[in-house]
């Protein structure tokens, strides 16, 4: 570089166009001996740029799915799957409750309360949405193999001939409102997943829930 410093201001006074194109040869190959350095500076520069604004937009997304999730999980509505266990095959036949338990519903109430309000103060960055997504489809996937499957596709023989076909109509409703949500939630984890590296294998497949027949 020093020695077409000196070069051109040589030529400079004599021949200013020649000294001009001595500038932008050197121009040009200290940007092809930089060249790798500077795509690299910029895929990694806009990679960065392409997170933060995917971040941004993604997590409020995600506290939409957290709070429709809430309703599967409410003790005071009649349609979720505890209530017409409890209220309508438990209450009116307590000898099932042996042959048909469910865990306390409590433990998906507080997990999924707890995990709105962290992403409520929680910085809305690639680095947190990450996790954040693995920890709410493990919430949901739970509540779905150790509520839903045991009842609608794993009920002891007992249990189903003891089922009027008024409690299963309830129970059938909320398998379609159930397994909506869950395809719904399963293409918005895909489509992530397929939109950026950082987020390349996150969790997206459910065990879909079945009607009972």
């Amino acid at each position: 570089m020093s020695l077409i410093v000196i070069t051109v201001a040589q030529l400079y006074g004599t021949r200013p166009r020649l000294s001009w194109t001595v500038i932008a040869l050197a121009v040009f190959f200290t940007i092809l001996t930089y060249y790798s350095t500077l795509k690299k500076w910029f895929t990694e520069g806009k990679a960065r740029w392409d997170d933060r604004r995917t971040a941004k937009k993604v997590f409020p997304e995600l506290q939409e799915f957290v709070r429709r999730f809430a309703p599967f999980v409410n003790r005071q509505t009649s349609d979720t799957l505890h209530y017409i266990v409890e209220s309508d095959i438990w209450q009116s036949r307590p000898a099932l409750r042996v042959d048909c338990q469910l865990p306390n519903v409590d433990i998906w109430v507080y997990q999924r309360q707890y995990f709105s309000d962290r992403l409520d103060r929680q910085p809305k960055t690639m680095k947190e949405l990450r996790p954040a997504l693995m920890e709410f489809h493990y919430l949901v996937a739970s509540y779905n193999n150790f509520c839903v499957a045991p009842i609608l596709e794993l009920v002891p023989a007992n249990v189903r001939a003891a089922i009027t076909p008024p409690v299963l109509a309830k129970l059938n409703l909320f398998q379609q409102k159930f397994r909506s949500f869950l395809q719904d939630y399963q293409l918005f984890a895909e489509r992530l997943s397929d939109a950026r590296p950082t987020l390349k294998g996150i969790p997206s497949a459910f065990n879909m829930p079945k009607p009972m027949i």
